[in-house]
């Protein structure tokens, strides 16, 4: 038990990235939210205004996000800091969605949350794109 408890984190480090992640996986909501309004608006003055619930998610740009990693299955050790959320697009993501889910992030975690925030877009050499969220407390 003695080294269990030298590499698992303490309470107050589990419950910091369980916040950090939530409020991220909340803001990323709220971003794709934005997008489908958007995407409404212009259908809007494009055609009829007959929506519902599966014709909305069909319309949705950014389906969801999943946990991935050491955060997934739990296995955080202490002074993990890193972890790894994948955000699921409906279609394959462009550099220009990227963008704005990379401008719209940071607007939507400052109205939640007193961090700063540093996105770090970057691609990769087999054509996937990336985006690091750093948190500065």
């Amino acid at each position: 038990m003695a080294k269990h408890s030298a590499i698992y984190p303490v309470e107050e480090e589990l419950q910091a990235v369980q916040r950090i992640v939530s409020h991220s996986e909340r803001a990323l909501k709220l971003v794709s939210d934005s997008l489908l309004e958007k995407e409404a608006c212009a259908a809007d003055d494009d055609d009829s205004d007959v929506t519902d619930k599966q014709s909305e998610s069909q319309a949705r740009v950014l389906k969801g996000v999943v946990r991935v990693g050491i955060l997934a299955k739990g296995l955080l050790l202490r002074g993990d800091r890193n972890v790894q959320l994948i955000l699921l697009a409906a279609k394959k993501p462009t550099t220009s969605l990227l963008r704005t889910v990379a401008e719209q992030m940071p607007k939507q975690l400052a109205v939640r949350l007193s961090f700063f925030v540093t996105l770090l877009c970057m691609e990769n050499k087999c054509l996937r794109r990336n985006v690091q969220v750093i948190f500065h407390t």
